[in-house]
């Protein structure tokens, strides 16, 4: 054969190579827990949560509890990710708990303070 030109074998050998040495292709994979930001902490006026509900569930509940255990806030969720603005402005000085529950799938919790 002329030079620079393959043969049909060649050509099938080269393809079989590149097609093994090329990445696969990309998967699309589920979260499998809760994904929680919330900020920014210490709060004043404004508190911030962010949130990725695993498994493309979409149903959710954030709960704010005063220090003593009262519930301050409850927020739904239906989307599997978000950012929920709450206004915090005439809340008291404080300790506050949070909890983001979502359906079948772990719960995220943890604390903010407010200080004004």
């Amino acid at each position: 054969m002329p030079a620079g030109i393959m043969s049909k074998k060649e050509w099938n050998e080269e393809q079989q190579e590149i097609q093994e040495k090329a990445p696969s292709p990309v998967e699309t994979k589920l979260i499998e827990q809760l994904i929680v930001n919330v900020y920014p902490n210490p709060a004043k006026d404004k508190l911030f949560v962010e949130y990725i509900i695993p498994n493309g569930k979409t149903e959710g509940l954030i709960e704010m509890y005063d220090v003593h255990g009262r519930a301050v806030k409850t927020i739904n969720l239906h989307n599997s990710l978000g950012k929920e603005e709450i206004n915090i402005s005439d809340w008291q000085n404080g300790i506050y708990h949070y909890k983001v529950i979502c359906v079948n799938c772990n719960t995220q919790s943890g604390k903010v303070v407010i200080i004004k």
